[in-house]
């Protein structure tokens, strides 16, 4: 398949490459409300007197001169200090603007001083540890006169939205672009100074020069925006949260004052991992972070580096469609595994790069998932950029968009051709890498889920991926709480495939310590028969982002001991029921350890053991807070490893299986 070229395989449903280059494109969409200017012209001087007189930060005392030692700050009366800082003061620093008075006595009785301005050494004024009392005095609020000039205020952080408009719900704890819309009726054509006061739920108030327009404003608020004729400014990220206000204040005039909706903020790291078959590592492309931050509903991205991964499921590199095809399904297994493995949390995405470099098949991935998988083309990375970002949208809960011969579409998908909107809703992507809007209104321009070379999420995509993280804007604190109180355990994970033929097949069972991750309850039943007794746990498979006749599970249960067998059942009907040797039985039970010999010089792990007691091995490096695995299901009784990349210290986990039953084995470094 040329590069120019795109096409949909029906066999497969999968993603076939070219993709266009995804533009990075910040988070936002839900409700907010604008107020009326006039409305508010009466109440602008008390908010900001009152936003003034209780800075909290406004006057800091130290215990030692040159502001050392322990301190506190105020930004309101006091008719006593209180025990702890009664004749304790040496030094003060003042906020400008404000000046506080001291006193020797409580109540302000006694002599007094007055500060306007920081002091480093209260000896020379004859007040170092004499302060019992004071009073804060606030500067001086000009009011505002005269309406506001403001026609209207929009927050982009992937897109910008009028501020009335109810898709607008903006992720806690990201970054917020405020571009305030004035016209040059309102200001006679001059541009005044503008600032944006940022007001928290509690009252405390921030202050942000407002950005003039580069051109002249505007007879009429544009249809098309730009930074050349509006007033602009970028909110931190600390200050988006629940209850915060914008007033937009040009000039003297009054303010106009929105409160826009603030949902829930959820963090997420980006696990990009190189892949290696036989000979060949995936090449990593130039980290993708900042572009993932922009792309995606969540308040941050951390980016972790990962030891390269050696697959044990595809031991040569295809030579074929068919080979690629069933390559890169194996792999996305062994991505899912790794993330249980190591411990992951729900929000940290695994990312394989595969060493593939042809067209056609360019990634897979699961939908309302973590792992991913995607060709490295090393001398295409806006491509290799598209399809991670098209990727984490399936992991996101998005299915394809219909355009190109995407499989499974979005029946609900709102726009035609999956194009970004249609006439009367055009909602315009802002592109925070490059401080860029994106026109979506074209009709050769689509939605990056689907096949026809999208670079921006639609408006309709961008939220459903926000409800399915914060479907009650609440939801990610109950499951942080939840995974807090669950203790770690001894595990097994157990994967494997359901082929279209129903049969089964069961990956080499692990142990491992962490927290049970339970699978979704589905028409599929794993049995685990041990001397335990035996348990039944209903699952479904994970969903591929497109039609296949093969399907993934794997989850961890905790460890019932001794197995003898495990059975994979649809309904009543068997896919699959694999015992345990006899002997493997009886071996579990003794007391004996099995061993494992290791040795570690130069960046090299050497690895010995009794293959034929447990023919498989896993290897994972556990640190004090994280976990790394090096390598699953390895064979033959002997390997080596690289450990140049690993942190210092920690040890080795060594999962020994022989298919069915595994121990686990601890090695310190």
């Amino acid at each position: 398949m040329s590069r120019q070229s795109r096409a949909f395989d029906s066999s497969t449903h999968r993603l076939l490459l070219p993709l266009a280059s995804v533009v990075v494109l910040l988070a936002a969409c839900g409700g907010g409300n604008q107020q009326n200017p006039d409305a508010q012209a009466a109440d602008q001087q008390a908010e900001a007197a009152t936003a003034a007189a209780v800075d909290t930060s406004a006057i800091c005392f130290y215990e030692h001169v040159n502001y050392q030692g322990a301190s506190f700050c105020a930004g309101a009366d006091s008719t006593w200090i209180g025990s702890a800082w009664n004749d304790r003061v040496s030094s003060v620093k003042v906020k400008a603007g404000y000046k506080v008075q001291l006193f020797q006595h409580i109540n302000y009785g006694g002599n007094s001083v007055t500060l306007t301005g920081d002091t480093a050494n209260l000896v020379s004024l004859g007040f170092n540890d004499a302060a019992s009392s004071l009073k804060v005095t606030a500067p001086t609020v000009t009011p505002p006169t005269g309406t506001s000039p403001v026609s209207g205020i929009q927050v982009a952080q992937s897109l910008l939205f009028n501020s009335d408009d109810s898709a607008l719900v903006l992720v806690s704890g990201k970054a917020a672009l405020v571009k305030v819309n004035v016209t040059s009726g309102a200001t006679g054509g001059a541009k005044p100074s503008g600032t944006l006061r940022v007001t928290s739920a509690n009252g405390a108030t921030r202050d942000i020069l407002l950005t003039a327009p580069t051109g002249a404003l505007p007879a009429n608020v544009p249809a098309v925006p730009s930074f050349a004729d509006s007033y602009t400014a970028t909110v931190p990220a600390d200050l988006v949260k629940t209850g915060v206000k914008f007033t937009a204040l040009i000039g003297s005039s009054a303010g106009t004052t929105i409160t826009p909706r603030v949902g829930g903020g959820t963090p997420m790291k980006f696990v990009p991992i190189a892949i290696q078959i036989a000979g060949t590592v995936g090449k990593l492309p130039a980290s993708q972070g900042a572009h993932l931050q922009a792309l995606f509903p969540v308040s941050s991205v951390t980016v972790q580096s990962h030891p390269t991964y050696v697959s044990s499921r595809v031991t040569t590199l295809p030579t074929t469609d068919d080979g690629w095809s069933d390559a890169f399904g194996k792999i996305l297994g062994e991505v899912a595994d790794l993330h249980s493995l190591e411990g992951a949390a729900k929000h940290d995405h695994y990312f394989g790069f595969i060493p593939k470099r042809t067209w056609g098949l360019a990634g897979l991935a699961y939908l309302s998932h973590h792992s991913g998988v995607g060709f490295d083309m090393p001398d295409q990375p806006t491509t290799v950029r598209d399809v991670v970002a098209h990727e984490m949208g399936h992991n996101f809960s998005l299915p394809h968009a219909a355009c190109g011969g995407a499989g499974s579409p979005d029946p609900a998908y709102p726009y035609p051709d999956a194009n970004l909107g249609k006439a009367g809703r055009y909602v315009w992507p802002y592109l925070a890498d490059s401080n860029t809007f994106y026109d979506p209104r074209p009709t050769d321009r689509h939605d990056i889920m689907s096949y026809c070379g999208g670079q921006v999420f639609s408006d309709y995509n961008y939220r459903k991926m926000q409800t399915y993280l914060t479907p009650a804007d609440k939801s990610m604190v109950n499951e942080a709480a939840a995974a807090a109180v669950t203790a770690t355990q001894d595990l097994l994970l157990i994967s494997g495939e359901i082929g279209a033929a129903g049969t089964a097949e069961l990956n080499p069972v692990k142990s491992l310590v962490g927290r049970a991750e339970a699978p979704e309850a589905g028409e599929y039943t794993l049995r685990i028969v041990s001397a335990s007794g035996t348990t039944d746990i209903p699952f479904a498979p994970r969903t591929l982002d497109h039609n296949s006749t093969l399907q993934h599970f794997g989850f961890t249960v905790p460890n019932p001991g001794a197995i003898q067998s495990i059975t994979v059942l649809q309904g009543a009907k068997t896919l699959l029921n694999s015992q345990a040797k006899a002997a493997s039985v009886t071996e579990r039970a003794q007391a004996a350890t099995p061993q494992v010999q290791v040795q570690e010089s130069g960046g090299s792990l050497k690895l010995t053991w009794d293959a034929a007691r447990h023919p498989y091995l896993t290897v994972t490096w556990v640190g004090t807070e994280q976990r790394r695995n090096l390598a699953q299901d390895l064979r033959g009784g002997s390997a080596t490893l690289s450990s140049a990349d690993l942190p210092g210290g920690g040890s080795f986990e060594l999962a020994l299986s022989d298919g069915l039953n595994a121990v686990r084995v601890n090695h310190a470094r």
